[in-house]
């Protein structure tokens, strides 16, 4: 079953095998939940966007956090970057690309606080690699959710650590601007793992937000 405001023409077949959106929409009908402020990080900040576009009555407001956004391209450094990681995956085995997967810039400012660099390095490690391994069949938005940000309408909070990628920023910035209910704020001192690094002002920051509505 497709959520409203899923674009395209895709079969059933495709939506189970691997929609986001309705993974989300589904669970949040199991567990009896009408209407959620919906947060994500980093691809799930992504997955929260397009969740909003396609289930706005289920979307009482929006929090998308260092996040990706669909059908925005990233950096020529990043997309090689990542790109590189697949193919160590893909040539030197799941644990080197693991390596070089934690060695990136996204997480270094994670890795001067000892605590939040252990939880990451068990995160990863409990990573099967299957997305370094295979295509990926997910269903997109079509048109995509850089194409839609107009039609939001729920208040939206894009938070972003001050340290993160400047193509985090960026997508904060383009959030900001083309949702009309839509503000960006940024968290000190911390880079993109910013709920880990800094979660005391992190849950203050969402916890203003949502009391403010």
């Amino acid at each position: 079953m497709m959520c409203e405001g899923l674009g395209g023409r895709l079969s059933l077949f495709q939506v189970r095998a691997n929609s986001h959106v309705d993974d989300l929409r589904a669970l949040l009908e199991h567990l009896g939940i009408a209407e959620a402020y919906v947060l994500g990080l980093s691809m799930g900040g992504e997955i929260a966007i397009d969740f909003a576009l396609a289930c706005p009555h289920m979307t009482r407001a929006l929090i998308p956090v260092d996040s990706g956004l669909g059908g925005y391209p990233l950096p020529p450094d990043v997309a090689a970057s990542l790109e590189s990681i697949s193919t160590a995956a893909r040539e030197s085995g799941v644990e080197v690309a693991k390596r070089f997967w934690l060695d990136h810039p996204l997480f270094k400012p994670a890795f001067e606080k000892p605590d939040v660099a252990s939880r990451l390095v068990r995160m990863v490690s409990d990573y099967s690699g299957w997305h370094w391994l295979n295509e990926d069949p997910v269903c997109d938005l079509d048109p995509p959710a850089a194409q839609q940000l107009g039609s939001i309408t729920m208040p939206t909070l894009a938070i972003v650590g001050e340290r993160d990628l400047p193509g985090c920023h960026e997508i904060a910035d383009i959030v900001e601007h083309n949702i009309a209910d839509a503000r960006k704020v940024i968290l000190p001192s911390v880079g993109h793992m910013s709920n880990m690094e800094d979660p005391d002002g992190f849950n203050q920051m969402v916890r203003d937000f949502i009391e403010s509505l």
